[in-house]
């Protein structure tokens, strides 16, 4: 066989314009799949991220509560999507933490968390009957104790009477149907983490995440 034949043989046993088409569309369409996919992965890592973040950052004030017998207030700000922990005093402005520790030990904020990871990610507190309030207030006590407030229309702190005593926070994602929730359960301070798969469903405390 000459090189001519050889050439042409090659050039027969090649793909077509068509089935190189073919081959392109299918390799878009695969690629596009493994995008999405790992997307949404790595939307869920964020979410648990925070949630977890969030959580320990609640025990971390909880705990300097009983370690210094003091009491923690916990401000629950969702529109600004942070939380401010400070020691019960006259003005509330002192944080809950060791004057040599970061000042920004008492704050959690979403905005501020590295990586941009809490920019996507929302903050409400809802009742267990649905109802949203815009700030709501705990109090970690030097017992481990733990009371849900609200802001009377004097700007007072007083008793939410709730019956349940359960302040739930849920966080969602920009990008997820699925939302992360901490409840925590006054008056034994109880924390428990959960998730729904839909905004419209209840939380799953359950199974841990």
């Amino acid at each position: 066989m000459n090189t001519k034949k050889i050439l042409f043989h090659s050039f027969n046993t090649g793909l077509t314009l068509a089935e190189l088409l073919i081959t392109i569309c299918i390799l878009g369409i695969l690629t596009s799949i493994i995008l999405v996919n790992l997307s949404s992965t790595w939307s869920r890592s964020k979410l648990l991220a925070t949630t977890r973040a969030l959580e320990n950052w609640l025990n971390t004030q909880r705990n300097y509560a009983m370690i210094h017998s003091l009491t923690c207030i916990i401000t629950i700000d969702p529109k600004n999507k942070r939380l401010i922990s400070t020691i019960d005093s006259g003005n509330n402005s002192t944080p809950c933490n060791d004057q040599n520790s970061n000042p920004n030990d008492g704050v959690f904020s979403l905005s501020t968390l590295e990586n941009d990871m809490g920019k996507q990610i929302s903050l409400t507190v809802d009742r267990t009957d649905g109802s949203e309030e815009d700030l709501r207030f705990i109090r970690f006590q030097h017992q481990g104790f733990s009371q849900h407030l609200k802001l009377s229309s004097d700007g007072i702190l007083m008793d939410n009477d709730r019956k349940d005593g359960i302040i739930e926070i849920r966080l969602a994602h920009e990008n997820l149907q699925q939302q992360r929730c901490i409840r925590i359960i006054s008056p034994i301070g109880m924390m428990r983490d959960g998730y729904k798969e839909e905004s419209t469903q209840r939380c799953n405390y359950d199974e841990s995440f």
